[in-house]
């Protein structure tokens, strides 16, 4: 049974603007960890890849990090993010090589 997708839009509108870094990270978390526990509708795949892409594009190792080990056992972290992620500073890239369920042998050469 699949339960709707409940991200805050003010907590979105944070990750993606404030200037703290820890804010950013803690706010990355907690959208992460709300992807991480559902069945994602197609319609809500498309919202959350939209949301993860500004994740993994953070400035801030720290936010990406937050992403990497929050979904690095998720079926619902896109692929292709995975893939970014697996080339990243080793603090971002290592949880997700190790576990990630999206990456396939090609990812890993």
């Amino acid at each position: 049974m699949a339960t709707q997708l409940k991200i805050n839009p003010q907590d979105v509108k944070r990750l993606v603007s404030h200037p703290d870094r820890d804010v950013r990270a803690v706010l990355a978390q907690k959208v992460c960890r709300e992807v991480n526990s559902l069945e994602l509708s197609a319609r809500e795949k498309e919202v959350v890849e939209e949301i993860l892409w500004f994740i993994a594009r953070d400035a801030a190792t720290m936010v990406r990090r937050a992403l990497a080990i929050t979904l690095k056992n998720s079926k619902n972290l896109p692929r292709k993010i995975a893939q970014r992620l697996i080339r990243d500073v080793d603090s971002v890239a290592v949880p997700v090589l190790t576990i990630s369920p999206v990456l396939d042998d090609d990812d890993l050469l």
